[in-house]
């Protein structure tokens, strides 16, 4: 019996999936965010400087982006993202600026299709690869920018007031190398921050 009712289910939840794809318009979407940032390169600049004075940047993140949705379940974004800037402040004077540029899959659940009150929600995972540029300026050598590709993820939710404008709260995340953990790792180390942005912000699907 217990089988029969789980066969039930899953065909209600296809037919629902089915019919939900089929009204479905594809397109291209446009979006901007803006919250909460921050990057991780290691506590090596701290230990270095002798610091008096530490800033972490944190409201100052943002996020733009571009996709194209091909089902309901499914799309491709590219966004460039802005993080705050780390900065260290002692015997000598440490900025760590970071940006970076992804290309990630979004897969997406709409939520109308496991209950009609959640009708204008999703929720979402995406994952890819980003392009990470960071810059060290140090004022006792010489500045450095270093320039990879590293894993990208995160996760979302989102809530339609049409079909087309929608509130995107979002986790964005880059994995980061070659942490720079002490002081002698300074004028040797060669770190891409771990990044991780908390943002919300408006999308708007082109129709």
């Amino acid at each position: 019996m217990k089988k029969i009712i789980y066969l039930l289910n899953a065909l209600v939840l296809i037919t629902a999936t089915s019919a939900y794809a089929m009204e479905y318009n594809p397109g291209p979407y446009l979006g901007g965010q803006v919250g909460w940032g921050r990057i991780d390169e290691g506590s090596g600049y701290k230990n270095s400087t002798g610091t008096t004075t530490t800033e972490l940047g944190t409201f100052t993140g943002w996020r733009a982006y571009v996709g194209y949705s091909f089902i309901p379940f499914f799309s491709i974004e590219s966004g460039y993202s802005y993080y705050p800037v780390n900065t260290y402040t002692g015997t000598s004077n440490i900025e760590v600026r970071t940006y970076t540029i992804d290309l990630v899959g979004k897969l997406i659940i709409p939520l109308k299709i496991i209950a009609k009150p959640l009708a204008r929600f999703s929720i979402y995972g995406k994952g890819g690869g980003a392009y990470v540029r960071t810059k060290i300026t140090n004022s006792t050598v010489n500045t450095k920018t270093n320039n990879t590709i590293r894993p990208a993820y995160g996760a979302g939710i989102i809530f339609s007031f049409t079909d087309n404008i929608a509130v995107d709260a979002s986790w964005t995340g880059v994995y980061g190398k070659n942490r720079v953990n002490s002081a002698s790792d300074v004028t040797g180390g060669d770190p891409t921050p771990t990044c991780n942005l908390f943002t919300l912000g408006l999308s708007y699907k082109i129709t």
